[in-house]
């Protein structure tokens, strides 16, 4: 195992140290190697530009947030299989159902990321399940 040190503001220290406690984490290392590893699943299909599948789910401040949002959807339906649009007072949830190489996927969601309006974004993302080839599926 690899020892290594670590430099966080001290209010981040203290909300780790507050989570730890209230999840029962024996130590703030263990929790610190937790998000290590969520970060690395998260992060995995990207970086090897594997097919993924999923869902982005955008929180848009009003209306014209909302038009920005859907036209980077639509300009992205090779990847973009179907979005919904939940209005909610005050502000509008976008559940958009992905499906492509990885890279593309991780440039949509940065396209969207950076728009004016969006308030938070969140990606739920697997490996896609490729169908076998027509000869593989006769053997």
């Amino acid at each position: 195992m690899v020892k290594t040190g670590v430099s966080i503001p001290d209010e981040l220290y203290e909300e780790l140290r507050r989570l730890a406690e209230e999840k029962g984490y024996k130590s703030i290392s263990s929790i610190i190697r937790d998000a290590i590893e969520l970060f690395i699943a998260f992060n995995r299909w990207w970086l090897r530009d594997e097919l993924v599948t999923g869902s982005i789910q955008v929180l848009v401040r009003d209306e014209r947030a909302l038009h920005r949002v859907i036209d980077v959807l639509e300009s992205s339906r090779s990847i973009v299989k179907h979005f919904l649009v939940e209005p909610r007072s005050g502000a509008s949830l976008v559940l958009g159902i992905v499906e492509g190489p990885g890279g593309e996927v991780k440039r949509l969601y940065g396209r969207m990321a950076r728009l004016d309006g969006v308030l938070a974004i969140q990606a739920s993302l697997l490996p896609a399940i490729q169908e076998p080839r027509l000869e593989e599926a006769s053997l």
